[in-house]
């Protein structure tokens, strides 16, 4: 996550018509977003929006890890958090974006 042009994914992921934003709501839809704490979902937000904006892969051996800490999996993306709070680094606030996206997709219309 430290070396993640998060200028860049916030551009990319803004623009709903975007493949990234399409990517975004297909993956944070899998998201349980009621049972993930505020800093855990700060963290998966984040890694959703650089995961499919293109700024961070999930081949090779590092994609399960990824993958667990955008699901918060055995709370793996609060670790994140935590670990990342000691480095005094932290992943922007992606949440509006993204959980909003999952919204969009998710839901329908009362007729």
């Amino acid at each position: 996550m430290r070396g993640v042009d998060w200028a860049k994914v916030r551009e990319s992921t803004s623009a709903k018509s975007s493949d990234a934003a399409k990517s975004v709501k297909t993956m944070a839809a899998e998201v349980d977003w009621e049972k993930v704490q505020p800093v855990a979902a700060k963290v998966s937000s984040a890694l959703i929006a650089a995961v499919a904006s293109g700024h961070l892969g999930v081949g090779g051996r590092l994609g399960p890890t990824v993958a667990r800490a955008i699901m918060n999996d055995r709370n793996l993306a609060a670790r994140v958090s935590a670990t990342l709070a000691t480095d005094d680094i932290s992943p922007p606030d992606l949440r509006k974006i993204v959980i909003a996206g999952a919204i969009d997709a998710t839901s329908t219309e009362l007729p």
